[in-house]
């Protein structure tokens, strides 16, 4: 796969890696809500209960205690049902946190990939350079000029020659 294709494909997985990222964001908030709804029902419930004390009930007319005995039960029964919406925001919530653990196992396997792949390229420059180099170190040069005579040098060794002999 070229150096590109794996760009576009790590862009591709960080753009997936943030949608699951959001996902979990959102199912998070939603079992927020949806807890919070539910200890609005239990406080209301309670408070309701408070309202309606053992004493009270006593004084009730059988009218009115059914009233109150059905009401409860609908409570209870709205309790029961956003129990249930808890535990299936939680189970989104898992679902989206593993999917979000998929998506960043992938973008970093593909990143690793790519850092591989430019590490290897890199390699390959230096390794193409110092051949480079190589080349040029062991190529023949050409013969280097002779050094001029030292003239004086010459004519003053001969004329102290001369006057030895």
């Amino acid at each position: 796969m070229s150096y590109e294709a794996l760009a576009a494909l790590l862009q591709a997985e960080t753009a997936r890696r943030d949608q699951a990222a959001t996902a979990v964001r959102q199912c998070a908030q939603a079992l927020q809500r949806a807890q919070a709804q539910g200890q609005q029902l239990l406080a209301f419930a309670q408070e309701y209960q408070g309202r309606w004390a053992p004493q009270s009930l006593g004084r009730a007319t059988p009218q009115h205690l059914h009233e109150y005995t059905r009401f409860m039960q609908r409570l209870q029964d709205a309790q029961g049902q956003q129990n249930s919406a808890v535990q299936q925001a939680q189970v989104r919530l898992q679902a989206a946190q593993q999917a979000l653990q998929e998506r960043e196992l992938r973008l970093a396997s593909v990143g690793k990939l790519l850092q591989r792949r430019q590490s290897a390229a890199q390699a390959q420059v230096q390794r193409r350079e110092q051949k480079q180099l190589d080349e040029f170190a062991q190529r023949p040069r050409p013969a280097a000029h002779a050094p001029a005579p030292d003239t004086f040098h010459d004519s003053f060794h001969d004329t102290l020659t001369q006057d030895l002999d």
